[in-house]
Parts: structure tokens; sequence; C-alpha cells
């Protein structure tokens, strides 16, 4: 497995470098190098996500903090403390803005939970390490003061993502038996491919690869005349094949109005006649329904489907423990472990909800609701300006990703915990409190000077 995982590595890093030449990947790469410490602050974070995984609640119970997790708690309290010292002692900091703000709120009851909770060490923990990624994005935030900030930031997501994808790919070709998970409906289209090096769950990587594709998209539509399509087209490719092949419904089923959304903002009218012209084709076609029908019922019945693979008869039971104590919930992350052996209940409203009830669900909701609110305002502000502005890439890809982070949330995990997506929730979070600010910034310094 070692030297795999060291094969794995070094191929990818390979690639990687290699993507260096290509238009895209190589001004992702340019962020890097121009905001390095900003770099080093998302990679980190990144990297504590996948020190570690799910267990079983047993396991959990009996052996708290193995060698894994105790990395895993040294890299996130490292991360903590230089986000305190660098916000304590950096002067003209920019604001981070509210979403933030709440998810901070949300993480402090979070951890409050630790008093009624079943686990108080678990809930303790898994609230702090929320806690440390609002501190990163604090961080982050305060270095956000222009338009190129706010793009070097999301180009070193799209840089962070592109390893993942190619990482996954490699590992499907190297351990194939590992890197296509067993489902428990067998069949020709019964498969999903994960990550190998590291490990990455199926719906986890096809959120990402989709999440990739759908911006790199943007790239080609929107900033052709700066970056040229080849190579943004190169990853879309790629991408879009990480995500067939993952096989995640919800990402799927997110990744249809998400480029629908890119054509309709981008005005791209042949490439969007082109797309409706093949969905027809196959619509009507009798061997097209039939091949995507089975892909999108992987095995499964369709009564298993229409249950949202049997999440909808176990809503009820959460529902039930729910409102044995709604207002505060039953302990955060460690209810649904302590009750069910289960590291989620596959929605993440009804996750906050049965952790820290009605309360912490408020303070969850109205981060998001900030998030939406800066996107929207920073959406007229973009259509003001000319089709090749870069503001409107730039925000394009923030509502893209909030579109799959939103997707994401309704059947399984998602921002509420440290994940993938809360880094991602975070990033877009800190990106569109800036737009909205140095829009208005702009905004009122062309007023002053046509007086």
């Amino acid at each position: 497995m070692g030297s795999k995982w060291f094969l794995s590595f070094f191929i990818t890093f390979c690639l990687i470098l290699l993507s260096r030449f290509l238009p895209g990947p190589r001004d992702w790469w340019r962020s890097v190098g121009k905001r390095p410490f900003v770099s080093g602050v998302v990679i980190i974070a990144v990297i504590a996500v996948f020190l570690g995984g799910a267990r079983e609640a047993v396991t959990t119970v009996r052996n708290p903090v193995d060698t894994i997790r105790f990395v895993r708690i040294l890299v996130v309290a490292a991360l903590t403390v230089t986000a305190v010292i660098v916000i304590l002692f950096s002067r003209g900091r920019a604001s981070s803005g509210w979403a933030v703000r709440w998810m901070g709120l949300y993480a402090g009851i979070a951890m409050i939970s630790c008093f009624y909770s079943s686990f108080p060490l678990l809930s303790l923990w898994k609230g702090f390490e929320v806690l440390s990624t609002v501190a990163v994005g604090m961080l982050i935030g305060g270095f956000l003061h222009q338009r190129e900030d706010i793009e070097h930031l999301i180009n070193i997501t799209l840089l962070v993502m592109w390893f993942l994808v190619l990482s996954s790919l490699v590992g499907m070709i190297i351990s194939p038996s590992l890197a296509f998970a067993k489902m428990k409906q067998g069949g020709l289209m019964g498969f999903a491919l994960q990550g190998v090096y590291p490990q990455i769950n199926a719906n986890t990587l096809s959120q990402i690869s989709g999440m990739l594709a759908s911006c790199s998209l943007c790239w080609v539509l929107g900033g052709q005349k700066r970056y040229g399509s080849l190579g943004p087209l190169f990853v879309f490719v790629l991408a879009l094949a990480c995500l067939v092949l993952g096989h995640s419904r919800t990402s799927l089923f997110a990744f249809v109005p998400a480029i629908c959304f890119v054509f309709i903002f981008f005005r791209a009218k042949i490439a969007g006649l082109t797309m409706l012209w093949i969905g027809t084709i196959l619509g009507v076609s009798g061997v097209g329904v039939h091949y995507i029908m089975n892909y999108i019922l992987r095995g499964q019945s369709e009564e298993l489907l229409l249950s949202v693979s049997g999440r909808t008869r176990f809503w009820p039971v959460v529902l039930e423990k729910v409102w044995q104590s709604p207002l505060i919930g039953h302990g955060f992350y460690s209810s649904q472990r302590m009750t069910w052996g289960a590291s989620s209940v596959d929605n993440t409203y009804l996750e906050v909800l049965l952790g820290v009830g009605m309360v912490g669900l408020i303070l969850f909701c109205m981060a998001v609701i900030s998030v939406f609110l800066n996107l929207w305002r920073g959406n007229w502000s973009s259509l003001r300006l000319k089709p090749d502005s870069n503001w409107r890439l730039v925000w394009i890809q923030q509502a893209v990703l909030f579109l799959f982070l939103i997707f994401r949330s309704l059947t399984g995990p998602s921002f509420q915990i440290l994940h993938p997506n809360l880094i991602v929730f975070i990033i877009v979070a800190v990106c569109s409190s800036a737009t909205v600010r140095i829009q208005r910034a702009e905004h009122a310094l062309s007023k002053y000077e046509d007086r």
C-alpha cells in the first residue's frame, strides 16, 4: 500500500507540474506563486480534512485518538494558532463578512453542546474543527482587498480540486479494485469511482469533479480572450469523466442546472443549443433512454431510487429523535454516531437540527442566507459590466460552487462539519463578501471621479 501511495502521488505531482504549460492551470499556478501564504493555508486546511476518516462509533469510543487523529489535532491546532496570531497582529485587514461570523457562532454552539452530549469529547472537538476553519476563513478574508485577490483565491481552490481529480484518476489506473467501490446492487451500472490516494468518498469526489468541470466551463466561455480555451477545455473533459465515473446522482443533478446557468450567463447560444440538441436526441432515442435510466438507477430498483436510496425511510426516524430535544439537540456530531453508529444522517440541515437543535440551525442558516444575499448583490454589479469583464468570471465561479454546496447539503453531509465542503463554503463566503465590498468601493470611487 505504501509503495502504491508513493507511486500515485509521484505520478499525480508530475501531471500537475506538466499542467503548468496549459492555459488555465498555468494561471492557477501563478496565483499560488503570487499568494504563497494564502495557498499554504488552504492546502494545509485541505490536508487536515483527509487526515483520518469515518470510523464506527464503538471504535471511536474505545480509541478516540489514534496516531493519524493525533496528527490531525496538531495540524488543526497549528492552523488555528496561526490564524489567531495573524488576525490579532495584522493591520489594515479587510472584513471577512457576516457569513463567517454566523459560522463562528454556530461553531461555538456546537462546542457548548458537549455539556449535554452523549460523547462530550467528540462534540467538543468536532465543534472546534469548525471553529478552526472559521478562523482560517477570517485569516484569508483579511487579504482580499481587490478583485485580483479574490481571483487568486478561487484559482488556488481550483488547483487543489484539479489535484484531487487527477489523483483519483491515477488511483483508478494503479488500483482499480480499490478505486471502484463495491455497491450493494450489482449490474453493469453498479459502480462508483472513489479516490484511493488520498481516500475520497465517491459522492465527495463527484461533487469536486462537478465543481471543477463547471468552473472550467466558465473559463472556456468567459475567459477565452485572456486565457485561451484549450487548457480549461482539457480540465473540463477530465473532470467530467471523473464526475460520470463517480456516479453520484446528487452531483449529476446539480451539474445540469450549473452548466445551463453558465451558458445563460455568458450568452453561449451555440454551445447551449448544441447541448440541447444532444439531450433531445438522447431523450427521444430508445437506446439513449435505456442506458441513461440504467445509469441513473445504478443497479437499484425504481422504488429505492424514489426513496433517495432509502434516505426518506430513515429521516422520519431521525425526526422522532429531534423532537425529544428540538431546541438544543442531542450533542454536535455525536448524536447520530452514538444512536445509530452512523457518521451522517444524509441531510445537512437535519443533522444540524439533531445535533444542536433550532438554535444551531438558525445560526447555520443565517450563514447560508448571508452568502446567498452577497452573491445576489454581486450579481447585479456583474451584469452591469461588459461581457468580457473579469468580475463576471469571478462571480459566476462563486455562484456555481455555492449551487453545488446547496445541492449536496440536501442528501448528504456537507459544510456543517470539517469536510472539503466546509472549506469551499468558507472560501465562497469570504469571496462573496469581498466582491460586494470591493464593488461598492469601486462604484463610490467612480462617482467621486465623475464629479
